[in-house]
């Protein structure tokens, strides 16, 4: 009886988290056929992601892209937008693509693709993800899903992650989601 009433208090739990309307960014695993179109088409670098939850009712889901400059904020690329999630397909992604004399800065979304042109400097360059698995996005609090950046030298220390020593770089994109109130 007791084994009873803990596999229901366990199913219930489970059930209402499921539920639940917490606005999350998960790190996306694309498909085979998603991997193949994607490197087909030049986008092999970028970073995945996929929006869970609900965006709450007064709030919109804002996605930018800082530029850092030798440790000091430059501006924000592109000019902060809501993402329109009435759609079904939920994905975002970042890239920067440097294999020009003028490098881009990708932002996919919903609706398309917004690029911009970047300034590139000679040397080295690193990008990632910032976490792995589900990350809460709370009202007007920033989370960080992926960086890029470079140095003047070919050879680049490493880092763990850690935003203010990318932001210290020679140059650098963080990608960031936020709630805010309309």
């Amino acid at each position: 009886m007791k084994r009873l009433l803990l596999l229901s208090a366990l199913l219930l739990i489970l059930a209402l988290s499921a539920c639940s309307n917490d606005l999350m960014i998960s790190d996306r695993i694309l498909t085979e056929e998603e991997s193949i179109l994607i490197k087909n088409s030049g986008g092999e670098w970028a970073e995945h992601f996929e929006i869970v939850g609900q965006i709450p009712e007064g709030y919109e889901l804002y996605f930018t892209i800082e530029q850092y400059e030798n440790g000091k904020f430059i501006q924000n690329h592109p000019p902060p937008n809501p993402v329109n999630l009435d759609t079904k397909d939920r994905a975002v992604s970042f890239a920067v693509i440097t294999d020009s004399e003028k490098g881009k800065i990708l932002f996919g979304h919903p609706s398309g693709v917004t690029t911009q042109e970047m300034k590139t400097l000679q040397g080295g360059s690193s990008s990632a993800k910032t976490f792995e698995g589900k990350i809460p996005v709370k009202t007007d609090k920033p989370v960080y899903l992926a960086y890029w950046y470079t140095g003047s030298s070919d050879i680049l220390k490493g880092t763990d992650g850690d935003l203010e020593d990318i932001k210290s770089r020679d140059l650098s994109y963080l990608f960031k989601a936020e709630l805010k109130e309309k």
